[in-house]
């Protein structure tokens, strides 16, 4: 298992061997503080956002080092909030969320490199991509929504507007891909929401 740690600008890899007693192998540093994380599908990279640098660290699980650092957008205060990343099913690319911007970049596995950034219209402060990777999921943190992403078109639709009374903040999915489990701060609750892609 590999954890991000806020504070301490590292990730901690346990050995899940005894999951109800963990024993930790050892801890990566990385360039700032530690938010959102994803695994490439093959276990090979960890992919790693760093809070304050406006980048994307990426660790090797074999070798347990930072192998290379992506940036990804302005670093300061102005990256705080951002914490949502993705890889998509095939391992080719990650999907990074710039939570000031309102944007989202993605960056090519192969060989590390930034391809694209374009507008999403959210705060985003979580992201789960579809099985099928034709889809991303997030929420808006400041924007109190819940978004879809086509990223076959990077075309963005909203699934659902929250009102004040709402702060969005994890996302996940059933296996079955229908439904979307949020977690809502302002509420203490854990939302279930119906997964309307069909005909977008």
């Amino acid at each position: 298992m590999w954890v991000s740690n806020h504070y301490n600008k590292t990730v901690t890899v346990l050995d899940m061997t005894n999951p109800t007693n963990p024993s930790k192998i050892t801890s990566v540093g990385t360039s700032d503080e530690a938010q959102g994380i994803t695994i490439r599908p093959d276990g090979n990279y960890v992919y790693v956002i760093a809070r304050y640098n406006g980048s994307v660290d990426v660790i090797s699980t074999t070798a347990y080092t930072k192998i290379a650092t992506i940036s990804i957008g302005t670093g300061g205060i102005d990256f705080s909030g951002s914490r949502g990343i993705v890889v998509s099913p095939n391992g080719q690319y990650v999907y990074a969320a710039h939570s000031y911007d309102k944007t989202v970049s993605i960056i090519r596995t192969s060989d590390n490199t930034k391809i694209d950034t374009f507008n999403v219209g959210a705060d985003i402060w979580d992201m789960r991509m579809t099985s099928d990777g034709a889809y991303i999921l997030a929420t808006g943190i400041g924007t109190r929504n819940i978004i879809a992403i086509k990223t076959a078109d990077k075309t963005v639709r909203t699934l659902h507007q929250g009102t004040t009374s709402n702060t969005f903040l994890g996302i996940d999915l059933s296996s079955d891909g229908n439904f979307m489990l949020i977690t809502d701060a302002n509420q203490k609750k854990v939302l279930l929401f119906s997964n309307t892609l069909k005909g977008y």
